[in-house]
């Protein structure tokens, strides 16, 4: 039994030293050699590091506490990483897309500047007022549904589109 579990280990560890080979050659010849650890935020090491925790240590216990660890700290960095690269704020694309769109609804908030016609009047909403804002382009829409059928049709077409969306949804 203990002759197959090393031979088992001893193909895992083939493979997995094959595979860094191969990925540790391609990464010399796009300029890197530390493409393993830094790519993706390291994203590819720690589960890596997992399996060889996993067949190296042979308590159980260990096993469960040093694989949970380091899965507990990739997420916690991932976590971190992702919430910096979140379009939160005004720098964010998406809130420039939409800004205009929201414009457009503020000043005409009851009918709407009318269905289609965002893109065609976009340019008229961009003043030098917003430029602090980096709101210098317009898009074909705002990029968010909601804040278009505002612009577009008012609180009226937005309300009555919801509910027509809200009727066919409680049909099916």
């Amino acid at each position: 039994m203990i002759q197959r579990i090393q031979s088992v280990y001893l193909l895992l560890a083939s493979l997995l030293s094959l595979g860094l080979a191969f990925y540790f050659s391609t990464a010399a010849i796009q300029g890197s050699l530390f493409t393993l650890l830094v790519e993706n935020y390291g994203f590819y090491s720690l589960p890596i590091l997992c399996v060889f925790i996993l067949l190296r240590f042979k308590k159980r216990n260990l096993q469960l506490m040093l694989t949970s660890l380091t899965l507990l700290i990739q997420v916690f960095f991932l976590v971190v990483v992702f919430v910096d690269d979140l379009p939160l704020g005004m720098s964010a694309t998406y809130y420039r897309a939409a800004l205009p769109g929201w414009i457009a609804f503020i000043n005409e908030p009851l009918l709407g500047i009318g269905p289609g016609n965002f893109r065609l009047m976009c340019p008229s909403f961009i003043t030098p007022d917003f430029a602090g804002l980096g709101l210098r382009d317009c898009y074909n829409h705002p990029h968010q549904f909601i804040i278009q059928l505002l612009a577009e049709t008012g609180l009226l077409g937005t309300l009555f589109g919801l509910l027509f969306m809200w009727t066919m949804v409680g049909r099916t």
